[in-house]
């Protein structure tokens, strides 16, 4: 899946939202502590899923990481690997064009093909999230030039 979006923040405040949110939601994860100076390229940690067939444990890798420019993940998931990527692009001073690629390796062709049909949905569920952080970092910029 490729999505592109145009979003009225500046590169460093999607980074620094990105960054935080890694920073804060891991230990809830993993009990795993960790640092903004860790978010780099070959970090890695696993993390626990309940699924209906009982646990799995995804080891997640940031593959790629430029601070204001990329930030890539690979992670297990139960048939093959999953990529995700953000690639950005400054338009201006508030302004920054996201590029972000998802892609499914799945070892199962049924499960390829049934990822291949929600894909629209994920598109728009993921158009939604830029959207979401978009709309926090703008309304934090604002309580702190208040």
């Amino acid at each position: 899946m490729k999505l592109a979006k145009t979003l009225n923040i500046s590169a460093d405040e999607y980074f620094d939202f990105i960054v935080n949110s890694f920073v804060q939601e891991l230990p809830k994860a993993t009990r795993k502590r960790v640092n903004t100076s860790d978010i780099k390229p070959g970090f890695s940690y696993k993390q626990t899923y309940q699924l209906k067939t009982g646990n799995f444990i995804s080891r997640k890798v940031i593959t790629e990481f430029e601070y204001g420019k990329v930030y890539a993940m690979e992670m297990d998931v139960p048939d093959g690997k999953q990529y995700f990527k953000h690639e950005i692009e400054s338009k201006g001073p508030y302004k920054i064009k996201i590029r972000y690629t998802e892609v499914a390796d799945s070892k199962n062709s049924l499960q390829a093909i049934i990822r291949k049909f929600r894909e629209f949905s994920a598109k728009a569920k993921m158009s939604g999230r830029f959207e979401a952080i978009e709309k926090h970092i703008i309304e934090n910029r604002k309580e702190e030039t208040a």
